[in-house]
């Protein structure tokens, strides 16, 4: 029987990979970095950027977890090794835009937020 871990998908990385989750061979990924850049050369130049900034980081709207523990509180970050029957989770943020006024015709002013009156009693 082949020894594997788990890689599970939460949130909007699923736009790119098609599935909830999947198994790799541990002789593919044997640590965390290893699984990762796999995972990126399957999933292509989006998956990278919704998971990791340039230079390698992780985006802040993204977390990898193996079992339960995230990267950052793992002792060895991303070159954590592998154990059989690992699961790794990702979970990738969308973010919401706000506070920009979008409507041309309303103008702030002394009093005014978004638009409407408030009182300033």
């Amino acid at each position: 029987m082949k020894a594997t871990v788990t890689v599970c998908y939460t949130g909007a990385i699923r736009t790119y990979t098609g599935k909830r989750s999947e198994s790799f061979d541990l002789q593919e990924a044997g640590n965390l970095r290893a699984l990762m850049a796999l995972l990126v050369a399957r999933y292509g130049k989006g998956f990278e950027s919704r998971v990791f900034v340039e230079g390698g980081g992780l985006n802040n709207l993204a977390r990898v977890l193996v079992g339960e523990v995230e990267v950052p509180e793992l002792p060895v970050g991303m070159d954590t090794a592998l154990e059989p029957g690992s699961v790794v989770t990702i979970i990738t943020i969308t973010a919401l835009a706000g506070g920009e006024n979008l409507d041309p015709g309303v103008h702030e002013g002394p009093g005014q937020r978004h638009g409407i009156r408030v009182d300033q009693s």
